[in-house]
């Protein structure tokens, strides 16, 4: 097992002070979407987050790591791997207290990092793209861009009002989707609509009274599938605009929805 005392910077010890100017601004890089935003920052908690995001060709601004992150199995030693290829200036070696302060969840696993974001660009000729209208849930909107990754999607979009695919949960709920596919929010909808059109994409809306089957569809055509808000579908501009709706045939006297 490593000896953390041993690995701590001029032996001065590991950070125990919660106003600590690095941990603060963490802190609210996590907490703030207008912060992440404006900054053009990520925050990410828990060891496969971050090699993940490492692995997509990120460097880490800076890097906090706790005692257990470090003598964590094969996790661990690709932790110590990690913190051996940076500066000692990006990596801040902080107590268990801390690491717990720079975390939303009840149990931290030891390290945190504070990324750059990739600027994102929007695919030119895409075969698939996902566009998420006012999902609000970050769990949902997670799974979702997981989900696009997995099927070969070339871009996720997202309207302005859904949840922030930036935010913790929904990164967690992605499991590092966002560093493999380009996702870009804060889209108005007319402009999600242009983009289509200019590039010959249908639009296809998941609609619960959709007339075509989501097996009927011919998904070789490229298009952009449209996905509502959770309580309320997608909106009447939306399903003005769409040229085709689909849908998941569900079982009599089943659930009302899949959400």
């Amino acid at each position: 097992m490593l000896n953390f005392v041993k690995v701590v910077c001029c032996g001065s010890g590991p950070i125990t002070s919660k106003a600590n100017g690095r941990v603060k601004h963490a802190r609210k890089v996590l907490m703030n979407r207008r912060v992440r935003e404006n900054e053009g920052l990520i925050f990410v908690e828990g060891t496969r987050l971050v090699l993940d995001a490492v692995a997509a060709q990120n460097e880490p601004e800076v890097l906090f790591v706790g005692e257990r992150a470090l003598n964590k199995g094969d996790y661990g030693v690709a932790m110590q791997k990690l913190v051996s290829t940076l500066p000692n200036d990006r990596v801040v070696y902080s107590s268990e207290e801390i690491m717990q302060h720079l975390t939303d969840t009840e149990n931290c696993q030891g390290v945190a990092a504070v990324f750059k974001k990739k600027k994102a660009m929007a695919p030119a000729q895409p075969s698939l793209v996902l566009a998420l209208d006012r999902l609000s849930d970050p769990g949902n909107v997670g799974t979702l861009i997981r989900t696009a990754a997995g099927a070969g999607a070339h871009g996720v979009f997202l309207t302005k009002g859904s949840a922030d695919p930036f935010g913790l949960k929904t990164l967690r709920a992605g499991m590092g989707a966002q560093f493999r596919i380009p996702v870009l929010p804060n889209w108005e909808w007319s402009d999600i609509e242009s983009y289509s059109r200019e590039r010959g994409l249908s639009l296809v809306v998941a609609d619960g009274s959709g007339d075509v089957p989501h097996y009927n569809y011919d998904w070789k055509v490229p298009s952009v599938l449209v996905i509502g808000a959770e309580a309320d579908g997608p909106s009447e501009q939306v399903l003005m605009s769409a040229d085709s709706c689909v849908s998941i045939p569900l079982a009599k006297d089943s659930a009302e929805s899949l959400n």
